[in-house]
């Protein structure tokens, strides 16, 4: 488990990462991540810069994760989910991907509603996690000094153009948390209504899924029946700390 949080750690990083800031990352001695970094090193899965004796991506690395990108896709991930959710609700669902450090999200895996008027998810835009329903389930469960770093560099509404009021936002973000999943309107995509749940994978929060549903087909009364539907599929593709397979 550690090797894999050394393999996390170095793919979340910006750049090159030292013994010293991953052992202080993840708490351990740096003996223990010395050792597990000589173990990546001999595989391939790191390599160390000679010059500034930091370590980057090495070529076994780069090559696994082309596989697994190449042969799988989200839809293989969420598919499942989202399909269930649009028979369910009759509307969009899609999954969102964190990406981590950057205070926004790109949808990636999308099952359309089979309504004539629906809306189309851009695969390739991304969205700040600070406005509408699919951002703030991601934003309310992030660690408290991430979520402050995206709060303070939050961008006006891309909608509205209205300015986030912090305080407001954080009261926001901690009922989201005790209800487990958010909802929106008009705030990241012009009259619609979002309602999303948080992913979880071994109690990081990874990305989200999301109902998108046009404003004039919304009613006030299906909220919470949708909102459980919405974090049910999520908590079901969630993977928890001691949560057991079904295999």
């Amino acid at each position: 488990m550690r090797v894999l949080a050394v393999l996390r750690a170095a793919a979340e990083a910006e750049g090159p990462i030292s013994i010293k800031s991953v052992a202080q990352e993840l708490g351990l001695a740096q003996s223990t991540v010395h050792r597990m970094f000589d173990l990546l090193v001999s595989e391939d899965f790191l390599r160390q810069d000679p010059h500034t004796r930091r370590y980057g991506i090495g070529a076994e690395y780069y090559r696994v994760a082309t596989l697994v990108a190449n042969s799988h896709s989200f839809g293989d991930f969420a598919g499942p989910s989202l399909e269930w959710l649009t028979e369910k609700t009759g509307e969009t669902a899609a999954f969102a991907l964190y990406l981590h450090g950057t205070g926004r999200m790109v949808f990636t895996a999308v099952s359309d509603s089979p309504h004539s008027l629906r809306y189309r998810l851009d695969a390739r835009q991304r969205f700040p996690i600070v406005w509408g329903a699919s951002g703030l389930a991601i934003l309310a469960f992030l660690p408290e000094d991430e979520q402050a770093a995206v709060i303070a560099a939050a961008e006006p509404s891309p909608v509205t153009g209205a300015l986030i009021d912090p305080a407001a936002l954080r009261k926001r973000l901690r009922g989201i948390r005790k209800d487990g999943w958010a909802w929106s309107q008009s705030e990241k995509i012009p009259e619609s209504v979002g309602i999303a749940a948080p992913v979880m994978s071994a109690g990081r929060v990874t990305g989200c899924l999301a109902l998108t549903i046009p404003s004039f087909r919304f009613d006030a009364s299906i909220l919470p029946k949708y909102g459980r539907l919405v974090a049910d599929a999520a908590e079901a593709l969630s993977v928890r700390p001691g949560k057991e397979s079904d295999d």
